[in-house]
């Protein structure tokens, strides 16, 4: 019966091995510097805005992340309003119509664009636009 001698080939096994450690940490190291685990923070610009064709007043409610209307208030028209928000924040914009005549229509741009616009003419009395923002 003749012994085999494995020393040789756990070295082997055991040199594959730190290889395969250095080749992954580098690796990670690589993807670390170019940021790939790094989550950036996207942003909004915000405006609002409301127009009421008759009587030049509106009731309002708001939200643009962190900030509100804190209730129903009362406005004159147009109404506008700026914020900036983080992506993936809740934004709305709710307005009537006091006046009972006219039309009444709100507006939300995200960075400069159209993002939802509503408008409707008495006897319709109220509209809401509302939506998240994108995370990109």
């Amino acid at each position: 019966m003749s012994q085999k001698n494995t020393k040789p080939e756990s070295n082997v096994n055991l040199w594959q091995f730190v290889l395969l450690l250095v080749i992954l940490a580098g690796l990670v190291f690589v993807a670390l510097q170019m940021g790939l685990f790094t989550r950036t923070t996207i942003s909004h610009s915000i405006h609002m805005e409301v127009s009421a064709s008759a009587g030049g007043y509106a009731i309002i409610t708001y939200q643009a992340g962190k900030s509100d209307s804190g209730g129903t208030i009362t406005v004159t028209t147009p109404w506008r309003k700026n914020f900036t928000v983080p992506g993936g924040s809740q934004i709305y914009l709710t307005a009537g119509n006091p006046a009972q005549t006219g039309s009444i229509s709100c507006l939300i741009e995200v960075d400069g664009q159209e993002w939802k616009y509503e408008k409707v003419t008495y006897p319709k009395e109220a509209v809401a636009c509302a939506g998240i923002t994108p995370n990109r």
